[in-house]
């Protein structure tokens, strides 16, 4: 059984295999005209864009890092089923303390990012 894992696409430094939530989005342009006779037309403009909702666990000490990612806008590789999709962070991650401890490598983070898919397989 393969694991859901996030990880940074050039190094293939893994970022987090305990992927809590992989939602797939998708985002298109669309024109919708009413037509005389009540009907309507609805025309989509070039191809969708696809985007993941993901939310993963973190030591509290990869904080810094992923928020650097999400900075820099380093290209991200999400591995799920056996597919490859690599993306950027859009805006920043979301964060909530899950253990929280006087040392960061104890403690424990979720983080809630939108990767924007750019490419994969």
């Amino acid at each position: 059984m393969a694991i859901t894992k996030l990880k940074v696409n050039l190094t293939d430094q893994l970022i987090s295999d305990k992927v809590l939530l992989a939602r797939p989005v998708q985002d298109l342009t669309e024109v919708e005209n009413a037509l005389l006779d009540g009907s309507y037309f609805i025309q989509a403009i070039g191809s969708p864009r696809k985007s993941y909702e993901l939310e993963f666990i973190v030591g509290g000490d990869q904080v810094d890092a992923v928020n650097e990612h999400a900075a820099v806008k380093t290209p991200l590789k999400l591995e799920r089923h056996g597919q490859t999709h690599v993306g950027i962070i859009s805006g920043n991650p979301d964060w909530q303390q899950e253990i929280g401890s006087t040392d960061p490598s104890k403690s424990v983070q979720r983080c809630r990012i939108l990767l924007r898919v750019t490419g994969g397989s």
